[in-house]
């Protein structure tokens, strides 16, 4: 699943995708609004999405709450609701991220799917490296030890991607590539896309989203972030 606004990774509170660790709490919000939900490549909910999230922090570590309305009801009860913790740091031009997420769902099923998803925790593990002032390179790995597989069979998801970003004046292009184990099966994910800030706190971003299982996606999001303290 995805969760955490394109502010938080990118770092738009600190200009660039640097980590901040200042002993005083921090407090962000904000809302992304799509006309598709699409995670590891996957298009959960082909409706409008509004996706809002909130986030305190303190020295580095953080926790926070994102959901995602399931279906074409953006206020219905079919929804999926994560929790997250963590710790964010850097050393040099490094920036490090370690997070433990539970990704919950209520009442109905993901549109589309033909069964209920169940609840699972994933612990995830991502690094990022400045090439140059405008050019970074990031590695994830994402290990979910027990997942329901739909069909009874519980089984281990590892989520393995590397993306990068080049920071223009006023644009920011991105691409990723990744691929999912779950022990019997597994498919290979990838994008392009484009960013840019509208105003303070406010994007909008365009993305090809593909995938070895399903057809391709053009997702595309306003979002905006702000500070709570």
């Amino acid at each position: 699943m995805k969760f955490v606004s394109k502010a938080i990774i990118a770092g738009a509170f600190v200009g660039g995708p640097s980590v901040a660790t200042a002993q005083e709490l921090e407090g962000y919000a904000g809302v992304a609004i799509s006309n598709a939900y699409v995670s590891q490549g996957l298009n959960y909910n082909e409706a409008p999405t509004v996706q809002p999230y909130i986030e305190l922090g303190y020295g580095g570590f953080y926790g926070g709450i994102w959901t995602s309305n399931a279906d074409a009801d953006l206020l219905g009860d079919s929804r999926e609701v994560d929790y997250y913790v963590g710790y964010r740091g850097s050393a040099g031009p490094v920036s490090y991220d370690l997070q433990y997420a539970l990704y919950t769902f209520t009442a109905d099923d993901f549109e589309e799917f033909d069964f209920e998803l169940p609840d699972y925790s994933e612990f995830i593990a991502s690094a990022s490296y400045g090439v140059t002032d405008a050019l970074f390179v990031t590695g994830r790995v994402g290990y979910a030890p027990e997942v329901d597989d739909g069909e009874g069979t519980v089984v281990a998801v590892t989520d393995l991607s590397l993306s990068t970003e080049y920071y223009f004046d006023s644009l920011t292009a991105s691409a990723s590539y990744g691929t999912i184990d779950d022990e019997s099966d597994g498919w290979e994910y990838w994008s392009v896309g484009f960013s840019t800030y509208v105003s303070d706190g406010a994007y909008v971003s365009l993305d090809y989203i593909d995938s070895s299982i399903q057809d391709s996606t053009i997702l595309v999001t306003y979002g905006i972030d702000f500070s709570l303290l």
